[in-house]
Formats: structure tokens, sequence, C-alpha cells
């Protein structure tokens, strides 16, 4: 839960009007606008419906309606994924293993999936760190370019009663912060997401 507190939690409306059967719970800001500065004072806003959930509090929800409709749940780690006939094999670490018909991969930056059936690596690796910090919060996903931020940008985000900053590790201070924690963000690398019924999704497919 610890890690979903730094990770991403910002949901469009469209994508759950397109998602239907789930519901936007759990909720804890609503978004009305996106900014993009730039350097000279450039600050392009684009209006954006959304939404930042408690994610942990949602994904723990949406597990709950799963196991009522009868799936199953695993805590294993995957150690390789191989396709047989038509479908795949999922073998864990202790060496118990599931067949199944399709595979998604939303297993992060450093796939599996991603390296066992589509062979591909992204084009660069971003470290970065991300502080929940005292702020007022506001209804816009805020990004920053330009060059203190090495060719990448910084973000500030609502977090509930607080603000989330984020920027290349080693550019935002952690002093202070109410929790902060590092992750790897893939970029780029234009293999392919999906194949014959395997798929990648998020941070395992390069999104950002």
């Amino acid at each position: 839960d610890r890690y979903l507190e730094i990770c991403g939690a910002e949901i469009s409306r469209k994508a759950f009007r397109k998602l239907r059967f789930i519901e936007p719970t759990d909720v804890r800001n609503l978004i009305e606008f996106g900014e993009i500065s730039f350097p000279g004072d450039i600050t392009v806003r684009i209006p954006v419906r959304g939404y930042v959930l408690d994610r942990g509090a949602f994904l723990h929800r949406l597990k709950e309606r799963c196991k009522e409709s009868g799936c199953e749940f695993v805590r294993a780690t995957v150690k390789e994924v191989e396709r047989v006939g038509s479908g795949f094999a999922v073998i864990f670490n202790d060496g118990k293993g599931i067949a199944c018909s399709h595979v998604i991969g939303c297993d992060g930056a450093h796939s599996v999936v991603r390296k066992k059936l589509f062979g591909w690596k992204p084009a660069a690796m971003i470290p970065t760190t991300e502080c929940i910090v005292h702020g007022e919060p506001r209804p816009v996903f805020r990004m920053e370019v330009g060059e203190k931020w090495k060719g990448a940008y910084s973000w500030t985000f609502p977090a509930g009663n607080d603000v989330s900053i984020g920027a290349l590790k080693g550019l935002v201070s952690t002093w202070g912060s109410k929790s902060h924690g590092s992750r790897m963000i893939p970029f780029g690398g234009g293999g392919p997401i999906e194949d014959n019924n395997a798929y990648l999704c998020g941070d395992a497919a390069a999104m950002p």
C-alpha cells in the first residue's frame, strides 16, 4: 500500500466511461485542468476532467469484486512466461505454474512478460523521486519543463489534503515530506504491446 501512495493515481472521467462496469470510487480529488509550463512564463492550460483516487483502497475494492465473481488470486513471483500452442505457461519461482489462454503484462518497468514474450527494452529507464508534502491541493495536473529538469519535467498533483511533487531523482528534496519514494519510469522503445492474446500495459509497455 505504501508503494501505491507514490505511484500514479490519476484517472480521467473518459476512462471510466469506457470501462463502464467500474465506477470511480475512493475519490480523493477532482481534476479540472492540465497545465504545462515552459521557460519564459508560458503556460498552456487544457481542460481535463478526472479524479485522483486513493489507489490502494480502489484496488482493494476491485479485488473484492473479482473474488465475488469467482476470480482466484495467486501471490507469487513470475520467473518464466512462454507460449505453449495457442496459449501460455506461466512459471513461478517455486516451480509451480499455471496455463492460460491470455496474458496481460502489468508487471512494471522491469516487466518479465515484456522480456520473455516481446523481447524489447525501453529506450531509457528514468529514475524519479515523488514526495507527498503539505500544501494547498488545486484541481490541476501541473507539469513544468525546462533546463533545470535536465531534459525531463517536474510534476505537481493534488493528493487528498496534500500535494504530490516529483521529478528526476536528485532534483527534488525529500526533506520535510510526509512520505516519499523512488521508481523507474521506462520511456520509449517502440516495441509491440499486443501479440496473439499477449498484451502489455502501463510501465510494462513503456507508455510514458
